[in-house]
């Protein structure tokens, strides 16, 4: 005769719940040369950017599934052989003001600044310098790979591509 944690068991292993898999938080990225604090609107998308005029890259990350509360991004920026050539962690609130600051796994302590509101979602700008950087001293031309990702999930949040011509 079988107990009720042995038929409670059987029970499980015959029909085991199904995880439900947690989507992760997607980002439309847009890529500018300007950067207008203040402005609620992304600017339109530029693919491409003269090496030698361009101060720097800005990188709009736009989310329209965060609920309120406090965010790190991160930003990886991939040169054209594929190299990663900086990475860059940003925290940010979304709705109600958040804290001053936390403590990121794998960073440290992250000043907290709020999100940009706007009609599509919350966003999040990252600069790539470019103007008397490594970058443009050693004529890195090509096509750049921008990764984010948020809150350490695997996959990433968003990913886009722009070129720097000489």
């Amino acid at each position: 005769m079988t107990t009720w944690v042995e038929r409670g068991l059987a029970a499980a292993l015959e029909h085991p719940p199904e995880a439900v898999p947690t989507a992760p938080h997607q980002a439309e990225l847009t890529t500018s040369d300007g950067y207008d604090v203040g402005a609620s609107e992304i600017p339109p998308d530029q693919e491409s950017f003269a090496l030698f005029e361009v101060r720097a890259v800005y990188v709009y990350a736009r989310y329209s599934d965060l609920e309120d509360g406090t965010y790190v991004q991160r930003t990886a920026f991939h040169t054209p052989d594929g190299g990663l050539y900086a990475q860059m962690a940003r925290a940010f609130s979304v709705g109600p003001e958040g804290p001053a600051t936390i403590i990121a796994s794998g960073i440290g302590e992250l000043a907290v600044q709020p999100a940009t509101v706007s009609p599509g979602g919350p966003f999040v700008v990252t600069p790539l310098f470019v103007s008397g950087t490594p970058i443009m001293l050693n004529v890195v031309a090509g096509t750049w790979r921008v990764v984010v990702t948020l809150d350490g999930q695997a996959e990433p949040a968003g990913q886009t591509s722009f070129d720097l011509v000489k």
